[in-house]
């Protein structure tokens, strides 16, 4: 009676499980895990985007410093004019500014990149917890096969051993009669 009221709690427990969710469940944290795998490689190369600008801004502040303090051409020893000094200026702010607005949308993106692995995460940590849940449910449900297979063994036992009580109890009256005869 005990084992079949343990069996009636653990037939409750593990009613729940669904093969076919636990079934598909590795195939959706592989591609979980892929996207993951995908959006850390595309943060790995917008990082280094960025850096490379970064660095080519630093390169182009620098060259825009040095060219204010020339007097006179390295190359030539003619003195630079102020307009090819504004000239080469203009270009050097165009390109700056072509760097900082590319350097925006790539943070922009970036940001996003962020956000898309950070629930990519969210959702592998849910996904994980399902799958241990889903592998307990599936112990339980062995479990409870087992169960079912010696409930029916301990039934089969019970009736044998009502069975002999019933003769035995018989035998005993049939021996109280001979007891009585004699």
């Amino acid at each position: 009676n005990k084992e079949l009221s343990d069996f009636e709690r653990l037939s409750e427990t593990a009613g729940s499980f669904n093969k076919e969710n636990f079934l598909a469940l590795p195939n959706e944290l592989k591609i979980k895990k892929d996207s993951l795998d995908s959006f850390q490689t595309k943060l790995i190369e917008l990082s280094a985007k960025i850096s490379s600008l970064e660095k080519e801004k630093a390169t182009l502040l620098n060259r825009k410093e040095a060219i204010f303090k020339i007097k006179i051409c390295p190359t030539c020893l003619q003195d630079v004019p102020d307009i090819h000094k504004h000239n080469i200026l203009n270009s050097v702010e165009l390109n700056l500014s072509e760097i900082g607005k590319e350097s925006e949308q790539l943070n922009f993106i970036l940001r996003g990149l962020f956000k898309n692995i950070s629930n990519l995460k969210s959702e592998l940590e849910k996904l994980e917890t399902l799958k241990i849940n889903f592998e307990i449910q599936k112990i339980l449900v062995e479990q409870l096969e087992a169960a079912k297979e010696k409930i029916s063994s301990i039934e089969k036992d019970k009736q044998g051993i009502e069975k002999d009580i019933q003769m035995l109890e018989s035998h005993v009256i049939g021996l109280k009669e001979k007891i009585l005869s004699f």
